[in-house]
């Protein structure tokens, strides 16, 4: 393990903050929504929201920010433009960087092993069925053999989609896209996927979460997510929120909250009843990235206000 990475093996069992102050808090944010100045001094100077507020909200809202602060950092351990679908064809690419193989490959792991160790897009096969999509490959982090499951880095795709699109996927294979929860849920139910997630923020640094045990049900179960083992630099504990969360979009809300998260923080994402990261939400350039409670979050690594200039998700068989 390297300077500065964590690693724990987490239960996720702390119980999240009572669903009142929760529904508090996220009724405050739809208040305030309407103006994003209001919405950063809702952290940054509690105070002042007493300003256009009563005075009675503006009381309840300051409980519920120092209750949600201290659940963040004491429950977990201390330290020590859309496209189509993700189907073969559909997805916008540069041809001159596809690698198609006569072999049915379910992963970027198995292509990988066959001795193909260029980063590009491959053609791919889901599980159990003749059924192709491309995908990015990942052939050089971490050792290889990753398919790239998300990626921004430009905000040239809107990830603000609903239901049927992040089911099916969406985006530019070669820039920006979501591969589609359907995919990732016949991928990592055939086998135990590892979830790697890497950040870069406006300074140029960068980070990583990574998760041993990763997993989505089908979209009977609103693709519910499952994941332990956490390690890695991006924070003393997981961003994502809690194992058993559903997912949720623009227009099919699985959160758990009165509030909408999709709808009020943008983008499909496991928002349970909101929670520390969105790694879906809305693109801010540098210099506008602060103080944006609706953009790419990861909240360990760099708060609940700072939206991140990059990300990455990925996964590879846990036995590769």
């Amino acid at each position: 393990m390297t300077a500065g990475e964590y690693s724990e093996k987490q239960d996720f069992s702390t119980a999240a903050p009572p669903l009142m102050v929760q529904q508090k808090l996220a009724i405050l944010f739809v208040c305030i929504s309407c103006g994003e100045q209001q919405q950063a001094e809702l952290e940054d100077q509690p105070d002042s929201l007493d300003k256009g507020l009563d005075e009675g909200l503006a009381s309840e809202a300051r409980q519920a920010v120092e209750h949600l602060d201290r659940f963040y950092d004491s429950a977990v351990p201390s330290p020590g433009p859309v496209i189509n679908p993700a189907v073969i064809g559909s997805f916008s690419s540069n041809s001159a960087m596809m690698q198609d193989d006569p072999d049915q490959f379910n992963d970027c792991a198995a292509v990988f092993k066959l001795g193909n160790k260029e980063s590009g897009v491959y053609s791919l096969t889901i599980p159990d069925t003749k059924q192709q999509f491309k995908a990015y490959c990942d052939m050089e982090t971490d050792g290889g053999g990753w398919t790239v499951i998300q990626k921004r880095f430009n905000g040239l795709v809107d990830f603000h989609q609903t239901w049927k699109n992040y089911t099916m996927g969406f985006g530019d294979i070669l820039g920006e896209h979501w591969l589609g929860n359907e995919i990732i849920s016949k991928l990592t139910q055939e086998k135990q996927h590892v979830l790697r997630i890497d950040l870069t923020d406006w300074e140029g640094n960068t980070a990583f979460s990574k998760y041993e045990q990763f997993s989505l049900d089908g979209e009977k179960q609103n693709y519910r997510i499952h994941l332990s083992s956490y390690s890695g630099t991006a924070g003393r504990t997981s961003s994502m929120g809690q194992p058993g969360s559903d997912f949720s979009t623009k227009d099919v809300d699985n959160d758990k909250c009165i509030c909408k998260c999709s709808q009020m923080l943008s983008g499909g994402w496991w928002f349970d009843a909101c929670g520390p990261s969105n790694l879906n939400g809305v693109y801010y350039q540098q210099g506008q990235n602060t103080n944006r409670f609706n953009g790419i979050k990861w909240y360990y690594w760099k708060g609940s206000a700072y939206s991140l200039k990059a990300t990455t998700m990925m996964i590879r068989p846990s036995n590769f």
